[in-house]
């Protein structure tokens, strides 16, 4: 079997799958694996140190944070537990901003400054672009929890095969987004996404599975101080539906523009918005229940015993519940931690080659994490409805959506 060129004998999968079996036993394999699995090669460093990128200030701030959270819990229980081979590993975390130049900014200083050779993050699709090529030429290891445009899994991005993600690809999203709009009967859509990969991804891919007639792509710009414009236009053009696309931030703003200006349509989102913050503006909140704001998100396995123990942890040490993509911030430190301590080394070439190993057997708290030949992984999504319920606006799962069965309503909605 070959992953982008490394060959994975029958013995070293024999050894990933009990590793992984370590993984299993006590929610963390780390501390338990004492030895590297590739004996020969240079011995780990005293201290092991893993990267991290995420948006701590601009459009993304408050979901920026329960993501470090999510990193701090996962580099916390390591640590605990023992380390890689017995040694700590420290988080080396730097804010982007939500702004690909600063995130490039802050990957220069972590790969020339700190010397580090594995990074968690950026979280957003034109971050992760803008370091994708730094990180092949300097063979730095980037494995973001949440950038989702399909743009990152092409080879011209990422020749030297350098750059992971933990959650799917939009080419998926998108499809979960039009089909579930088209199995509500909507038949004229305008897009309103944020003017960027992510964004113009989702939008592409809407445009080709939505079975209706896409009648605009209108292109927001998150530094707008206003969006009465597009939302006159929108609502100018009669469409049965909006897919929207956006960030905590500037998702608000248009959404309060949209409240103002009478456009009372039904709305499906992508995850961008699907945080508690976006309650923090009450009249936000209400137009949200009002239209019966929808959308999806990766998929999070709540009830699962992995994932109840994840959460259980994460309220006691941040006295909150988890926020969106904090728990495969979790997976994606976990993930890399058990790649340095298989590759035995601290270099990106044998962390990258590891982690295509070891994530064949590795199941975190997000579900199954075995990358394919780009660095993708498998994605199932939630379908989400925004309710008030007992005094409390909430994010309410109403179906699901995967690559094999499509889009399937829960028994009531």
């Amino acid at each position: 079997m070959k992953f982008k060129g490394v060959s994975l004998s029958a013995s070293l999968l024999v050894l990933v799958v009990v590793v992984a079996i370590v993984s299993g036993a006590a929610g963390f394999y780390v501390g338990s694996f004492q030895k590297p699995a590739k004996p020969a090669g240079p011995e780990l460093p005293g201290v092991i140190k893993i990267g991290v990128l995420l948006p701590l200030s601009g459009d993304l701030a408050e979901i920026g944070e329960k993501m470090k959270n999510g990193a701090v819990l996962a580099a916390e229980e390591i640590n605990n537990a023992g380390g890689i081979s017995g040694r700590k590993i420290q988080l080396v975390i730097r804010d982007t901003q939500t702004n690909p130049a600063v995130a490039v900014e802050a990957f220069n200083e972590l790969v020339n400054v700190e010397g580090v050779k594995v990074v968690v993050g950026p979280a957003i699709s034109p971050a992760v672009l803008s370091v994708a090529p730094i990180a092949n030429e300097k063979k730095v290891v980037v494995v973001s929890p949440s950038a989702t445009a399909p743009a990152i899994s092409e080879s011209s991005n990422d020749p030297g095969n350098f750059v992971f993600r933990v959650v799917g690809s939009d080419a998926l999203q998108g499809e979960a987004m039009a089909e579930m709009a088209n199995s509500m009967g909507f038949k004229k859509a305008v897009c309103l996404v944020i003017n960027n990969d992510y964004g113009v991804g989702l939008a592409n891919t809407i445009k080709e599975k939505f079975k209706g007639k896409v009648l605009m792509v209108v292109k927001y710009d998150p530094n707008a101080l206003s969006y009465r414009a597009e939302i006159s236009e929108i609502k100018s053009a009669k469409p049965d539906v909006v897919f929207f696309v956006a960030f905590v931030k500037s998702g608000s703003k248009i959404l309060k523009d949209a409240r103002v200006e009478g456009l009372n349509v039904s709305w499906i989102s992508s995850e961008g918005i699907a945080d508690v913050a976006m309650f923090s503006d009450l009249e936000v909140a209400e137009y949200m229940v009002k239209v019966g704001m929808m959308g999806t998100k990766p998929r999070s396995p709540i009830g699962t015993p992995a994932y109840k123990k994840f959460a259980e942890k994460y309220r006691a040490r941040f006295g909150e519940d988890p926020g969106l993509y904090s728990d495969y911030t979790y997976d994606a430190v976990k993930l890399v931690a058990l790649a340095v301590a298989f590759a035995g080394e601290y270099s990106g070439e044998a962390i990258r080659d590891a982690l295509f190993m070891v994530s064949q057997n590795y199941v975190g708290v997000t579900g199954p994490k075995s990358f394919n030949e780009y660095g993708d992984v498998p994605q199932e999504y939630d379908v989400w409805k925004v309710v008030y319920v007992n005094g409390e606006y909430k994010f309410e799962i109403v179906g699901q959506w995967t690559p094999m069965t499509g889009f399937k309503w829960a028994s009531e909605h």
